[in-house]
C-alpha cells in the first residue's frame, strides 16, 4: 500500500472513531525532482505541510529528530549539500 493511500486510510479511521489519542512514528516522505535542489526543495514544501497536518491532529512534530537523506539515481553524481527547514528547523542532509 502507498503512503498516501495509508494515510488517507488513517484520516479515515480517526474521523469516524473520533479517537482521542494518536501517535505516529516513522513517517517516511519521498520527494522528486529533476535536480536535486529541486527535490530538496519539494521535501521542504512536502515536509511542512506535512508537519501542519500533523499538528492539526494534535500531534508533536519534533524536527530535531528527523533525518534527510538523499539517494542518487546515478552514481556519478556528486553528493548534495544542504538543509532544509521543517517547522522553523534546519535539518542537515547526511
Amino acid at each position: 500500500m502507498s503512503l498516501v493511500l495509508f494515510s488517507l486510510l488513517l484520516s479515515l479511521i480517526i474521523l469516524k472513531q473520533r479517537l482521542r489519542y494518536l501517535y505516529a512514528d516513522n513517517v517516511a516522505l519521498v520527494a522528486t525532482g529533476a535536480l536535486p535542489k529541486e527535490s530538496l526543495k519539494n521535501a521542504e514544501t512536502k515536509a511542512n505541510a506535512l508537519a501542519t497536518e500533523i499538528r492539526q491532529l494534535g500531534l508533536e512534530v519534533k524536527p530535531l529528530k528527523t533525518e534527510v537523506i538523499v539517494y542518487y539515481r546515478i552514481r556519478t553524481e556528486s553528493p548534495v549539500e544542504g538543509e532544509i527547514v521543517i517547522v522553523g528547523h534546519t535539518v542537515k542532509i547526511s
